[in-house]
């Protein structure tokens, strides 16, 4: 009878789980001062069993730019400054919203790469990775937005 519990709670958590979190463009993107003279960031969602039915709002300088979800990647341009990524969930250990960013100085013409992970204690983890351990990530994912 426990074991039966179990599952029909498991059934009722799960629809709940993937409908949530926002998906797609959420704002505007940052305009670019000189179109010839941008930086390039790939963030790319690694695929974990934690987190995996939630979309994760991705920010740009505390601005909502995307959902995110798993074995996705977009590819943002952005001037060439100081730019905090950060991605904002629901979860974690405790049920409460979760936030982790970076801070990267990007130069011209550069491409920069960041990796959200999804973490049982934390609820979310964004780490900056240079191109080769970008790559398997990278191979893993599906392009769903490209900036212009």
């Amino acid at each position: 009878m426990k074991k039966l519990l179990w599952i029909l709670l498991g059934f009722c958590f799960i629809p709940g789980c993937l409908t949530l979190g926002p998906k797609g463009l959420l704002g505007e993107l940052p305009a670019l001062a000189n179109p010839s003279e941008y930086a390039e960031v790939s963030i790319v969602r690694q695929n974990r069993f934690f987190g995996k039915g939630l979309s994760y709002r991705i920010k740009i300088d505390g601005n909502d730019v995307f959902g995110l979800k798993v074995r996705e990647y977009i590819k943002i341009k952005l001037n060439p400054d100081r730019h905090e990524i950060s991605a904002t969930t629901f979860g974690g250990a405790t049920p409460t919203t979760k936030v982790s960013s970076v801070v990267i100085d990007m130069e011209s013409l550069k491409q920069y790469y960041c990796l959200v992970v999804s973490d049982v204690s934390r609820a979310v983890v964004v780490s900056v990775l240079d191109e080769a351990q970008a790559k398997p990530f990278l191979e893993k994912s599906s392009l769903v937005f490209e900036s212009k």
